[in-house]
């Protein structure tokens, strides 16, 4: 097995598991993006016979899982006398975070020549990326939103400089906008079933009072204006509206799975391959890059509404000015495959090694709810 710092294992199963590396680059906001050439590449052989073993199959977090059989190599693979992968670079996903145009490029530093059992390093890779302006309308961005999503791009590219010069299109909003007594541009948006309005009553009200303008859409509401084939397709289709035309930036869901829409997607380390998830909502153009902020009320009843708002007057009105952001609580319950506390030492080795990480482990000392 091959690790290289900084880049991801392949995931073709049966085929050799070597390591790639994407890099995300930001282009004009109109740009489409032909192809990705090589100028230049240095390499070296690294010492030895390799046998890579091939990819298998991920193993999901799952109550009685039965691991799947040894995948063999793929003998076409696995017999070749050239290069494998045999390329050095590729154009992979393109997508857009709120109007910036985003293209990964995959490196393959590495690469395996199956049949003798090389294995090669490319040290340097050059490459020069081809693209065309003036080919795709280009999305716009909210003024306000502009300098938070300039910075949040500048950390995710490989090429921060180019960031200002290729901003898109600026959209203004007044977000004080009133239409009656309710906002037309809200900042925040609950979504809630109709029961539960009044008890959010309190919650709009505070954040009104905040600077956060803030309005309440029923269930009933949203399936009675917007399309779909069903109810979680319309929340998207609204979340889509009021962000890329209201400028609502925060989208609230208010109930548990079955008693708000929630979306179950296709995740092979999950168990039964499904995973219930509010990022279909936030990335409602499919491109892998959540356009906007979506939060959830796990509840099943007003009592637990209440519980949810309390919590929040208490963090928003009773936290300290500054500090408190660097600490961390890390509860972990033995689950029944015992995965609790390597989540979250993994989650410790990845914050700021300034960060304080508190660890409390049910499998060391059993925990009370009093105690967390």
């Amino acid at each position: 097995v091959v690790r290289l710092e900084g880049c991801v294992p392949f995931t073709d199963i049966g085929r050799p598991e070597l390591a790639q590396k994407p890099i995300l680059f930001v282009v004009p906001p109109d740009a489409e993006v032909k192809d990705v050439e090589i100028i230049s590449a240095t390499k070296t052989r690294i010492n030895g016979r390799f046998t890579i073993l091939p990819v298998q199959y991920p193993e999901p977090f799952a109550i009685n899982y039965q691991p799947k059989p040894f995948v063999k190599p793929d003998p076409q693979v696995y017999r070749l006398s050239a290069e494998y992968p045999g390329i050095l670079a590729k154009v992979g996903h393109i997508g857009t975070k709120s109007g910036f145009r985003l293209v990964t490029v995959v490196i393959y530093p590495l690469q395996y020549v199956p049949a003798r059992g090389e294995l090669y390093l490319y040290r340097s890779i050059r490459i020069r990326l081809e693209y065309e302006e003036g080919k795709v309308a280009p999305e716009g961005i909210w003024q306000h939103k502009l300098r938070s999503e300039t910075e949040a791009v500048k950390r995710l590219v490989i090429n921060p400089e180019d960031v200002e010069a290729w901003t898109p299109p600026v959209k203004e909003v007044n977000r004080f906008e009133m239409d009656d007594t309710t906002f037309v541009n809200p900042e925040l948006a609950i979504m809630t079933p109709d029961a539960y309005v009044n008890d959010l009553k309190p919650l709009r009200d505070w954040k009104c009072r905040k600077g956060v303008p803030t309005e309440i859409f029923t269930l009933t509401w949203i399936r009675n204006n917007y399309p779909g084939a069903n109810d979680t397709v319309k929340v998207r289709n609204f979340i889509q509206d009021y962000n890329q035309n209201h400028a609502t930036d925060y989208f609230l869901c208010i109930g548990d799975w079955g008693v708000f829409p929630m979306k179950r997607m296709y995740m092979a380390t999950a168990y039964d391959n499904h995973i219930s998830t509010d990022f279909w909502y936030s990335d409602y153009d499919g491109d892998w890059y959540s356009e906007a902020y979506v939060g959830r009320f796990s509840i099943n009843n007003s009592a637990e509404i209440a519980n949810h708002i309390n919590k929040t007057f208490k963090y928003e009105r009773e936290s300290p000015s500054s500090g408190f952001h660097e600490k961390i609580f890390m509860p972990a319950y033995v689950l029944w495959s015992g995965y609790g506390c390597p989540v979250n030492d993994t989650i410790a080795l990845h914050d700021p090694p300034a960060w304080h990480d508190a660890k409390r482990y049910d499998w060391i000392q059993t925990l009370t709810t009093q105690e967390i």
